[in-house]
C-alpha cells in the first residue's frame, strides 16, 4: 500500500524558510535558557544599588521570550504560497563577514577577563570598524576615536551612572592601581 494516501509532516506543511526560523528560534531558545541560568549565578543587588545580574537576567528574560514568539509564528501563520521564499545560508562575502564577527565576538569573550571592559571593548569596536570600514574608506584614526567613544564611554555610563559593576581585568588595574 502507498503512503501517498497519509498527511504530510508538520515541516513538509511548513515549508523550507519556515521550518529554519522554527529550528532557529529552538536553538536560541535553548541558548537563552542557558544563558539566563549563568545570568541567576550572578549577584543581584538590591534595589537601591542593582548589581551586574539584572541587566543580563533582563536580557535572558527577553531572548526567551522572543524566542518563544518566533517559534510560534514559524508554526501558526500561513503565508501565501508565492511568499515562502528558499532558506539560504551565507556564502562568499556575506559568509566571511558572518565568520569574522562570530570570531571578533569570540575573541573579546576570551579578552574580556583578562583586559577588563574598557580595553576588551574598545579593541573589540576598533577591529570591527577597521574590517567594515574596508568597502567605504575610513580613517584609522577616526575608528580610534570611535571606538574609544563606544569602548570606554558606554561601560563607564553602566558603572557610574547605573552603577552596575563590569570586569575590570587584570590588565588595567595592574597599570593603574590607584585608578581601580
Amino acid at each position: 500500500m502507498s503512503d501517498d494516501s497519509a498527511s504530510p509532516g508538520l515541516f513538509s506543511r511548513m515549508g523550507r524558510l519556515r521550518t529554519g526560523r522554527m529550528i532557529v528560534g529552538a536553538i536560541c531558545f535553548l541558548a537563552a535558557v542557558g544563558y539566563t541560568w549563568q545570568a541567576f549565578q550572578i549577584p543581584l543587588g538590591t534595589l537601591a544599588k542593582p548589581g551586574a545580574g539584572l541587566f543580563p537576567r533582563i536580557v535572558g528574560f527577553a531572548a526567551i521570550v522572543i524566542s518563544i514568539i518566533v517559534i510560534v509564528e514559524a508554526i501558526v501563520v500561513v503565508r501565501d504560497p508565492e511568499d515562502e521564499r528558499e532558506f539560504e545560508l551565507p556564502h562568499g562575502k556575506e559568509l566571511r563577514h558572518v565568520i569574522v564577527f562570530f570570531g571578533a565576538t569570540v575573541l573579546f569573550a576570551v579578552l574580556l577577563p583578562i583586559l577588563g571592559q574598557y580595553l576588551a571593548g574598545t579593541l573589540y569596536a576598533y577591529g570591527l570598524f577597521m574590517y567594515l570600514g574596508k568597502r567605504r574608506p575610513i580613517n584609522w584614526i577616526k575608528s580610534a576615536v570611535y571606538a574609544v567613544i563606544l569602548g570606554v564611554g558606554v561601560p563607564w555610563i553602566f558603572v557610574h551612572f547605573l552603577q552596575v559593576s563590569l570586569p575590570d581585568g587584570v590588565v588595567l588595574p595592574g597599570l593603574f592601581p590607584g585608578l581601580y
